[in-house]
């Protein structure tokens, strides 16, 4: 209702006072200069201004799977505000000089949000932004071992809401000395599907999701002479609850009899409790020590401390791998605690030898541990770059460096490892090479190129010998068309010591923009992508302990194009819309085509009229299919 009322604001303007007039003897010249019509005054900038969209949506029946619809895209039914920009330009008792307003969603959609900036020069500015997602994703063909039984249920499902609000205040912006002030509170809510793990089964049951978090900073910027620092002081408190329950039988994932009884879940009640806090110290400076030294690092430090207090109670017919003893119930509580210092930190040095070459010399460092009751771990990283960039000529640009990368870590080993304890290292030199090349006034093209070598890999999914490279165009036809090229390409392979690991990743697209007339009648934009990944890894099955390759191809094309017709009477049609398709190891089919059309009624009122489908198939998952139409009245109300 705010909002709306906002609507109904008229503009408020300024009483002008009109000047004394001083008599004078005027030339002829200028006396018949003054008999001619005075131009008419610039029309006063408004002091009030805005618009709202509202809207109601109705959807068709969805066609297929509900489930994946709301995965993908997941837009419902009912009345919304689908956009809202409000300025207002002057205040009572000039508390401000401007205050912008702006959001979009507010009604049901997935994705709502508000923002709000007020300033007065030299005094403050207050930003304020608050979002609330709704995230659901429960396909039916994820994380479900019984999909060959027919049976449709992700075991890792999610249906829960995030709401996070960003509240900042800063005290003389822009001034030498200018304090600031912010807090954060990130929440998240709802349920899911997660399984129960017990020695040879698991159960899949309802979760129960509801976690929050605080943080509360603030701070100085304070410009001294040719530097700057920025020193905060913050702390946060955080929570997370979850329970998992049910009081139905569940016979779980194995539908064999281990060692001739069959296993299942009758009653279960798993809780776990998670607090903690933490204060940290950030740091940010820079300093221009000489004409051709600038000189940049930053520093962060904190400690979180962490309380666990887990609680499980289950009955049913279980075993105990270790022992084989069966058993009808089980009871576990534990309490932990945890300390974590956190320290990071970096520093770059830019230097001008001459006015052509720049050389950027940066070293960045992470590390941290934990004190817990049970568990150790310890990660610690660095990485050294050198970069060089020289201007050949007006129209060449050259870029060239060296990046080393080190690390080590250590954790709590996993079922398969010796002595109880997973340790790595990670050691890897990195070559770049790069240029941008103008050909002429219309025509850039932007290049770079990465080639890495590592000695010792943290993790075996982690990228170790790879090649990376990046080209970019742009291209002004003429002063209304516009066209954009762009290519990627990364291949890793993995050396034999680390298991194999073979990843090719390739990605092409062009787009095109055409404004003819600057716009004034017709927009369109248009792009085309395609895509390819290739990759094979080793694994060990647990079961087994067997060694099984995993084998993944996908090959993606998107079209997409939107063009925008301004029609007789100021009325616009924009219609347009994108399709995906792929091939290979999941090939599937995505397509959203739309129209929209927008009709003034009125100065101050437009209609608003809006179709969408949606369809969606995949050819090996057949039940993941779906379609629907979607159609949008509303109209936008001008102040």
């Amino acid at each position: 209702m705010r909002l709306l009322l906002l609507l109904t604001l008229t503009p408020l303007l300024l009483a002008g006072q009109e000047a004394p007039k001083t008599e004078e003897k005027k030339e002829p010249e200028k006396a018949a200069e003054e008999r001619a019509p005075a131009p008419e005054p610039a029309a006063e900038e408004p002091k009030t201004g805005g618009w709202v969209d509202l809207g109601y949506r109705w959807n068709s029946n969805v066609a297929g799977s509900l489930d994946t619809y709301r995965s993908i895209v997941n837009l419902g039914e009912g009345p919304r505000v689908m956009g809202f920009q409000y300025s207002l330009y002057e205040a009572p008792s000039h508390a401000w000089d401007r205050l912008d307003m702006s959001a979009a969603g507010w009604g049901g959609d997935p994705a709502a949000w508000f923002r709000l900036d007020a300033s007065k020069r030299d005094s403050y500015r207050l930003k304020l932004d608050h979002r609330d997602t709704a995230y659901f994703n429960a396909m039916p063909s994820f994380a479900n071992p019984l999909l060959e039984r027919g049976v449709f249920l992700n075991q890792r499902a999610f249906d829960t809401r995030r709401k996070y609000t960003d509240l900042s205040l800063t005290m003389r912006p822009g001034k030498n000395f200018s304090p600031y002030f912010g807090y954060t509170r990130d929440s998240g809510d709802g349920r899911g599907v997660t399984t129960f793990v017990s020695d040879g089964n698991e159960y899949p049951v309802a979760n129960l999701l509801d976690d929050r978090t605080h943080n509360f900073r603030g701070g100085v910027e304070w410009t001294i002479g040719k530097g700057h620092l920025t020193l905060e002081q913050g702390g946060l408190v955080f929570d997370d609850d979850q329970t998992v329950a049910t009081a139905n039988r569940n016979p779980g994932n194995r539908q064999t009899p281990f060692l001739g009884r069959q296993l299942f879940l009758g009653e279960l009640l798993q809780t776990y409790k998670v607090n903690g806090s933490s204060i940290y110290s950030k740091a940010l400076g820079s300093w221009q020590a000489a004409t051709w030294l600038d000189l940049t690092g930053s520093f962060l430090y904190s400690q979180p401390k962490t309380d666990i207090l887990y609680n499980q109670t289950n009955k049913g017919l279980f075993t105990d791998l270790d022992t084989l003893l069966f058993t009808d119930q089980q009871s576990l509580r534990w309490a932990a605690a945890s300390r974590q210092p956190h320290s990071s930190g970096n520093v770059t040095a830019e230097l001008r030898p001459h006015q052509r070459i720049r050389i950027l010399e940066s070293y960045f460092t992470d590390r941290f541990h934990n004190a817990s009751t049970f568990d150790r771990l310890v990660w610690n990283q660095s990485q050294q770059q050198l970069d060089v960039m020289v201007e050949a000529s007006r129209w060449l640009t050259l870029r060239g460096g060296h990046r080393y990368t080190w690390g080590d870590g250590s954790s709590r080993g996993s079922l398969f490892s010796l002595g109880g304890v997973n340790a790595g290292a990670l050691k890897r030199h990195t070559g770049t090479v790069g240029g941008t090349l103008r050909l002429r006034p219309r025509l850039t093209v932007f290049a770079d190129a990465e080639i890495a070598r590592s000695s010792k890999v943290l993790f075996r999914t982690s990228l170790s010998d790879f090649e990376k490279y990046r080209v970019r165009a742009k291209y002004d036809v003429t002063a209304t068309l516009n066209l954009q090229i762009n290519f990627t390409d990364l291949k890793n392979q993995s050396p034999p010591q680390f298991g194999q690991f073979d990843l090719k990743q390739r990605q092409a697209a062009a787009a095109i923009q055409w404004l003819p007339r600057g716009g004034k009648r017709v927009k369109l934009i248009g792009e085309y992508a395609r895509s390819s990944l290739r990759s094979v890894i080793d694994y060990t099955v647990p079961q087994s302990l067997a060694r099984e390759r995993s084998e993944f191809a996908d090959n993606g094309h998107t079209v997409s194009a939107f063009a925008d017709v301004h029609l007789a009477g100021k009325a616009t049609l924009s219609f347009g819309g994108a399709s995906y398709q792929s091939s290979g190891s999941r090939p599937s089919h995505f397509h959203q085509p739309q129209i929209r059309i927008a009709a003034p009624i009125h100065k101050h009122i437009h209609l608003l009229t809006e179709y969408r489908w949606f369809s969606f198939s995949q050819p090996f998952y057949q039940v993941e299919h779906f379609r629907t139409h979607q159609f949008m009245a509303g109209i936008r109300v001008i102040n």
